[in-house]
């Protein structure tokens, strides 16, 4: 019997293949690695695979510009796992008869969705057991375009239940609409989700205040009777906190709207209940978008690529239409679109973002390039290797997002905001004291209008982002927002002895073999030239320079390929190759194409790593080394390394216990190595940095490094001590705006009203002040000079 041939139905959107044989017969075998396939394609946006009707359909963006192209995409990758996304990133469903996945954001999640019977269909999802999930708002929205919908309801176990006309509406019409939603909803988004921040009923109050305040006395009282109501809560805490002898602010705000409602000023009060609520949902608006910014500069997205066709041409491509296999040109200046390698050519990359390797990387034929890289200079070809949610980059970005949708629920972080509230209560409260004994209520009211409130409400997550940006510029992924905090508490550093990179030893100029009589000034202009080098001798040629107090300069570059590295500095040029063999010991230079000398170049006596220690001592923190390597050997590490108080023969188990000692004597210590090899001490360390490359093993680290560069570790640490102190410093711009309230008061020329304005202005700049940190942030910084601890 001839075997069943597929039957294909191309639809804008949608592509449905029905083959009864394959998919009734193989359907649950093959239906993961078929969704692997399929969603592994940008644009894809969900697959279902029915078994029991041997059918499969692929849900994809439309896009009339792209649609042949993607088309072809889609199918083409049913044919080849090269592109297919990995196994741990689809959900493997081969126990259904139908199985259905979805992208939704970052992530490709199961979609379980049944028809009850005819008109009713049921969707369930464990995030509709939360309250008010934005998810179910987004499925609500997206199906209400359809006419025949009869209700939406959501019942217990998470389940959402849809009856609908079935004259009008089958499930075929249906389901698309639901997928939509899936796609639509992204864990970012929900950071701005209003429902997080409810205004409707404080709108409603303003707008009764204002009828009482103008028109209708008689109504005034109503919305005194609203705002008790809706600040209940608020009230039951003020009352714990005086059972506790406690002040902070649920006291202030109850004295605050107890105060308006005897003066009448009801609707300054809900004023002010407006405004708190308003800069609570700016702040998540605004992280939100800047976490979505960040993950924009992680993943850049580029107009076109240069792909090399197999006649050897040149074809401008999207992007998004990249995939394994492919060849691209990319030459300086250009940003990498995909994860590859390089085929042919060389040039100097900057990958601080992608790899956390501090200074630029030479690479030339079979090395690694990632996607969000920048060639600084030379021209590659580059066969791709992943693409989309397999890049290295991809990985970065869910990393990323994942610490970012956890600041407004993150415990430390929340309790930061409080204490910061709670500090001002007391004495704003004295001062209305004051106020009363030397005015009257009125008085009371516009001392009371300040807002030391939302200042740290936006400070704290805002600014936590702030420097969880700073810190990814130089290679260090924060994967808990409130790690900053920790890292900021802490002056005391346990270095992991087991890691070896703590005994590679450092590269210096040995020697200047020179035609030149003045060796000064040509060491001068050959470190400018060594920046392009991109290895260890561009960081030992500015050492050089720098010990000799010279100023390094970075001079043009006109070439960079295998030959060599050809810059113009003044009125000659400068060309520095390797030696015979591509000796790397050996630097020649030629200056206007004559031979003037040659750089030789040996191991120094002092490790990498000594430099950063001795700054890292010099900024005021306590360093330590402990191993489990005998103790003579740790001991002696510890000395070449110029740490004084060192521990051998260690265990896991006993470098827990010197965490513990530590803590006993009110020590906060970071514990900065091999955390994949060290899982214990995630709970014993107050705070742990990963100095290793990113893995499941490192996701329960703070921080993580990814370069394993120890150089970069006091770079991250001034990061940290700078995070307290700038939280405060931007909270403090109300402080001026909140001063006049206190003076307006006193002087009688200020009401609730009138001092409520002035002090949204004091919270106005405090926005201002994060928009500027911001964007400081935001801005990519690339640096060619290599960092030295001088």
């Amino acid at each position: 019997m001839t075997p069943m041939k597929p039957v294909i139905h191309v639809v804008p959107g949608e592509i449905t293949i029905e083959h009864a044989d394959l998919l009734k017969m193989k359907g649950q075998k093959l239906g993961t690695s078929f969704a692997r396939r399929a969603l592994a394609v940008p644009g894809v946006e969900a697959v279902a695979i029915d078994t029991l009707k041997g059918r499969a359909r692929i849900t994809y963006h439309k896009d009339p510009k792209n649609h042949n192209r993607l088309l072809e995409r889609v199918i083409g990758a049913m044919g080849s796992e090269a592109d297919a996304l990995g196994e741990d990133q689809v959900p493997n469903l081969e126990a259904r008869t139908m199985m259905h996945w979805v992208r939704a954001g970052a992530h490709i999640q199961p979609l379980t969705i049944s028809v009850l019977k005819e008109g009713h269909l049921i969707v369930e999802d464990e995030a509709f057991i939360a309250t008010k999930s934005p998810l179910l708002r987004f499925i609500k929205d997206s199906v209400r375009t359809l006419t025949g919908i009869q209700s939406i309801t959501l019942e217990s176990q998470g389940q959402v239940h849809i009856h609908y006309n079935t004259r009008r509406i089958t499930p075929e019409k249906l389901i698309p609409l639901i997928e939509q939603a899936y796609s639509r909803h992204s864990d970012i988004q929900d950071l701005k989700d209003p429902k997080s921040v409810p205004m409707k009923v404080s709108g409603t109050t303003v707008g009764i205040g204002t009828v009482g305040e103008l028109l209708l006395p008689a109504v005034t009282p109503i919305a005194a009777g609203v705002l008790v109501v809706t600040n209940f809560g608020i009230i039951k805490d003020a009352a714990q906190q005086l059972s506790e002898g406690k002040v902070g602010v649920p006291l202030f705000h109850t004295a605050l709207l107890t105060c308006s409602i005897v003066t009448g000023q009801v609707l300054a009060f809900a004023l002010t209940d407006f405004s708190l609520r308003y800069w609570q949902r700016r702040w998540r608006q605004r992280l939100a978008d800047e976490t979505q910014a960040t993950i924009n500069q992680t993943l850049p997205i580029m107009e076109d690529s240069r792909r090399i066709d197999s006649k050897a041409q040149e074809q401008r491509v999207d992007p998004e239409l990249l995939q394994s296999g492919d060849t691209l040109r990319l030459s300086g200046g250009e940003i990498v679109p995909a994860d590859g390698l390089i085929l042919k050519g060389c040039a100097l990359v900057d990958e601080t973002l992608i790899r956390g390797t501090p200074d630029p990387i030479f690479k030339s034929v079979g090395a690694a390039i990632y996607q969000g890289s920048r060639l600084i200079g030379g021209e590659v070809d580059l066969k791709i290797t992943a693409v989309g949610l397999n890049t290295r980059a991809a990985e970065i970005a869910q990393r990323l997002t994942e610490a970012a949708i956890v600041i407004p629920k993150d415990k430390a972080l929340n309790a930061k905001v409080a204490s910061m509230g709670d500090k001002t209560a007391l004495p704003t409260l004295a001062t209305a004291g004051v106020g009363w004994v030397a005015g009257d209520l009125i008085t009371v009211g516009a001392i009371l209008h300040q807002d030391w409130v939302s200042g740290p409400f936006l400070a704290v997550p805002l600014m936590t982002l702030h420097h969880m940006r700073s810190a990814l510029r130089m290679g260090a992924v924060v994967q808990r927002p409130s790690a900053l905090m920790k890292l900021s508490e802490c002056r005391c550093i346990v270095i992991d002895g087991d890691d070896p990179k703590l005994a590679e030893m450092d590269l210096e100029v040995h020697r200047i073999e020179s035609q030149l009589a003045d060796t000064d000034n040509l060491l001068r202009h050959v470190a400018g030239a060594g920046l392009y080098l991109g290895d260890a001798r561009s960081g030992a040629l500015a050492r050089a320079a720098q010990a000799k107090d010279m100023i390094v300069r970075q001079p043009e570059l006109i070439r960079l390929d295998e030959q060599g590295i050809l810059t113009r500095q003044g009125d000659h040029q400068f060309l520095l190759r390797n030696g015979p063999q591509g000796d790397q010991t050996m630097l020649e230079v030629l200056m206007d194409d004559q031979p003037v000398a040659t750089f030789l170049f040996a191991d120094s006596k002092e490790p990498v790593q000594k430099a950063t220690i001795a700054h890292l001592t010099r900024e005021g923190y306590d360093v330590f080394l402990i191993s489990s390597k005998p103790e003579k050997d740790t001991q002696a590490l510890a000395h070449r390394l110029g740490i004084s108080v060192a521990g051998g023969d260690l265990d896991q188990e006993g470098k827990c216990r010197f965490f513990e000692g530590l803590q006993k004597r009110g020590v906060k210590a970071i514990f900065a190595g091999l955390v994949s090899q060290n899982p214990l001490l995630v709970n014993a360390a107050n705070a742990t940095i990963a100095v290793e490359d990113l893995s499941d093993e490192t996701r329960t680290a703070d921080v993580v490094l990814m370069g394993g560069c120890y150089a970069t570790l006091d770079e991250l640490l001034s990061v940290t001590l700078s995070y307290a102190p700038d939280i405060k410093k931007s909270a403090g711009m109300a402080t001026i705006p909140n001063l006049l309230c206190v003076a307006g008061g006193f002087g009688g020329v200020l009401n609730g009203i009138t001092s409520g304005i002035i002090a949204n202005i004091g919270v106005l700049n405090v926005d201002r002040q994060i928009e500027r940190k911001l964007k400081e942030s935001g801005r990519s910084q690339r640096r060619l000079l290599p960092r030295m601890n001088g």
